[in-house]
């Protein structure tokens, strides 16, 4: 038994309603960053002829589902493990600060770097290239701001 339903006062609709707040909170969390993670990777594609010359430019007809989907692989892992990490410290806490970012983040970046498997390829790379490390962390940053006023306005909607 968890220390939740153990304790005293606490009843099960408590420990419910803690089980309600880490889905919402994990579902929120990772559908925001995915989606961020997946524009950021859109816009990069298309306007890589601009920058580029030697890349072919951007076709929204042939190239759309492709780099939505690479895109969509390549941000799964990390936005599930800051998903996962976000709805952990709601548990903890009953609100979580804009500060949490800064520790989730890297910690993230790190902990999805380390996993062996060819969806946690983004990560490496980011460990590897402090620069980049420093590009996805604002990307996952950014996304984890946008969730955090989701979450509100989610929350917001409910009451």
């Amino acid at each position: 038994m968890s220390m939740g339903i153990c304790s005293a006062g606490d009843n099960h609709e408590s420990a419910g309603l803690r089980i309600w707040r880490f889905g919402c909170a994990l579902l929120t969390f990772f559908a925001v960053t995915l989606t961020i993670g997946v524009l950021v990777v859109l816009v990069l594609s298309a306007s890589a002829c601009t920058w580029n010359p030697h890349v072919r430019c951007f076709s929204v007809s042939r190239d759309t589902l492709g780099v939505i989907s690479s895109a969509a692989e390549m941000w799964f892992m990390l936005a599930l493990m800051v998903s996962f990490f976000a709805a952990m410290i709601t548990q903890m806490y009953r609100a979580l600060a804009w500060l949490s970012a800064l520790i989730v983040v890297p910690v993230s970046i790190l902990a999805v770097g380390m996993l062996p498997i060819k969806a946690a390829s983004l990560a490496r790379e980011a460990i590897s290239d402090p620069s980049f490390f420093f590009a996805v962390g604002l990307v996952l940053l950014a996304a984890y701001q946008l969730s955090l006023l989701t979450s509100k306005l989610i929350g917001k909607l409910q009451s």
